[in-house]
């Protein structure tokens, strides 16, 4: 589904959890390359230990003990992928169904694998309560068919969230090809319905809608009067959230936190500045208050209030924004790249310490001088191809760029392993972007 219109749409349609239990069925996807990848490490060995056992003498002696070890270890592996890997994963998938949040996400690389058994490759970002997450699918094409044949980089999609581990999500309806979607609008969960974004709320309705009940918040005759105007601001602010209203949102809610309100209104204040934080695309401090919210009231139900303020939201969110792992880099210095944007100029660990499928060696994440969150970046990727003094010329590092939406190669070359010069074209390339819009 390329449209975002049409994955929000779906996402109505699954409703909220609970969902009806999945009676049968096992989930299509693949867990791991566990077993394809124990099948390489014994085949390999055992061709090699014929040819040389072939032509030396004395080979087989050799090679009978290292087959033997090979051998234990992939059975091992494909046990442990039976015992545990495919039920982990097929509890997750029935908990993402009947227990899960559906989200929108966005496909950032699509590849096919070629090979005896052809396989389809996803990679996507979502986010969950204002988390960016991570998802990485395989699929067998069976038939010349795939669950996501139609699927390309970019491409809005539905995803289903464990809520025990929203890192371990399942694609819908790609994991549940059995699974009807309903036509009509889903039965609501009691409490969490939200009106449509163009009806006018009286102030209990709105207090209702985020969790607060009105008689809840003034328990007693010395806080009615305080825990009055305090209902009366968080009604005003979700007025200016839910037209756009951003920053006047952030500035009353401002006031009010801190200032010994009711742990359910102080719950609710700090998800709602968390809200306008994740509208203006400045996830850390969003993450930062959906946090302190949960632990203002940790029997408040979160999940209630955002789905509130989502669903009377005059404002669309705004997408996942793709980005690098900055997971351990290194500030290293800020670097002019216009009148209104700088950047911040990052080293990462060694490879051997980066758990991503990609690894970076600088990155220059560029900000508005105003503040907010990152609008592009542009990194220094490390080139697994590269065979220093080969022929072919290709470089140690690529130049890779991140609008926002997917990623952008721009070639490789040894000069990205220099700091100075990819200082020098990262600054270069961000300005052009930028001038672009």
């Amino acid at each position: 589904m390329p449209s975002r219109s049409e994955a929000e749409d779906l996402v109505r349609r699954l409703g909220g959890p609970p969902r009806p239990p999945l009676t049968s069925g096992t989930p299509p996807r693949l867990p791991s390359l566990v077993g394809s990848l124990a099948s390489a490490l014994i085949g390999t060995p055992v061709a090699v230990g014929f040819a040389y056992g072939m032509t030396t003498a004395d080979g087989l002696v050799i090679i009978m003990p290292l087959l033997f070890f090979l051998v234990t270890g992939g059975v091992a592996a494909m046990g442990w992928h039976g015992v545990y890997t495919r039920p982990r994963m097929r509890k997750a998938w029935r908990r993402a169904w009947e227990n899960g949040t559906a989200v929108v996400g966005q496909a950032t690389e699509v590849m096919l694998l070629e090979g005896k058994e052809p396989m389809h490759s996803l990679h996507a970002s979502y986010e969950v309560d204002g988390r960016p997450y991570t998802f990485h699918g395989l699929w067998k094409i069976e038939g010349r068919r795939s669950p996501i044949g139609g699927i390309k980089m970019g491409d809005s999609l539905v995803l289903l969230a464990d809520p025990e581990a929203p890192a371990d999500a399942m694609l819908f309806p790609a994991d549940y090809p059995g699974v009807a979607v309903p036509d009509a609008a889903p039965r609501a969960v009691e409490g969490s319905a939200a009106p449509a974004p163009d009806a006018e709320l009286s102030m209990p309705d709105v207090l209702a809608g985020l969790g607060i009940p009105l008689s809840g918040a003034l328990t007693t005759p010395e806080n009615a009067l305080l825990g009055g105007l305090a209902l009366a601001n968080v009604h005003a602010a979700f007025q200016d959230l839910r037209d756009g209203r951003f920053a006047e949102a952030i500035a009353l809610l401002d006031s009010m936190v801190g200032s010994g309100l009711d742990p359910r209104v102080a719950c609710v204040a700090l998800l709602m500045r968390g809200r306008a934080h994740f509208m203006l695309q400045d996830r850390a401090r969003a993450t930062v208050d959906v946090e302190r919210a949960a632990a203002a009231c940790p029997e408040h139900p979160l999940d209630q209030t955002l789905a509130f303020l989502d669903g009377t939201s005059r404002v669309a969110a705004p997408r996942p924004f793709y980005a690098p792992s900055l997971e351990g880099a290194t500030e290293v210095r800020r670097s002019a790249v216009d009148g209104a944007h700088e950047g911040i100029l990052r080293r990462h660990p060694p490879v051997e310490q980066q758990a991503g499928k990609v690894q970076y060696l600088y990155t220059l994440a560029v900000h508005p001088k105003a503040g907010g969150s990152a609008v592009l970046y542009v990194a220094s990727e490390y080139n697994k191809m590269h065979q220093p003094g080969a022929a072919d010329g290709r470089g140690s590092h690529f130049l890779g760029v991140f609008p926002g939406e997917g990623h952008e190669n721009l070639g490789a070359s040894d000069d990205w392993a220099d700091l100075e010069k990819f200082e020098a074209r990262a600054c270069a390339v961000a300005r052009e972007r930028l001038a672009r819009g």
